[in-house]
């Protein structure tokens, strides 16, 4: 393999993919190497699409904790941040995480992911309260 591209932003001729039987040979791909693979679907689309890849402009894929030093190295903004790891919809800390909340208030999905980040943080937080609990209960003898 001559490159390995991070596969976070795609741009995907549907046409040529039902051609070449593209999710048969996903599927099997990773039923066979997938439990030896870091980054499963990413690893398997750069073995399967190895000579079939035109890189976009680094602007489409802009890691967002690299937003900054892409200004600095390019002079241009992202034009998509790529949340990957964390997530802005499970934590409000990560650099970008205001311009995704600001894209979803706009979408007028701002109550949806709101309720969803905040029972994602209450089980979060009983979870370690039952944890904290467990291990009082059990020193109480």
């Amino acid at each position: 393999m001559q490159r390995y591209v991070q596969t976070g932003v795609l741009l995907l001729d549907i046409r040529a993919l039902r051609e070449m039987r593209f999710a048969q040979r996903m599927a099997d791909f990773l039923a066979t190497h997938g439990d030896r693979l870091r980054f499963a679907d990413q690893c398997a689309l750069n073995v399967l699409f190895a000579d079939r890849v035109a890189l976009l402009d680094p602007a489409w894929n802009v890691l967002a904790t690299g937003q900054d030093r892409h200004q600095r190295q390019f002079g241009t903004p992202p034009r998509i941040l790529h949340f990957a790891g964390s997530k802005p919809w499970r934590t409000i800390d990560l650099p970008g995480t205001w311009v995704w909340w600001s894209c979803a208030w706009r979408a007028g999905r701002l109550r949806q992911f709101a309720l969803d980040f905040l029972r994602f943080r209450a089980s979060r937080e009983v979870a370690a309260l039952k944890r904290r609990l467990g291990t009082h209960q059990r020193g109480r003898t």
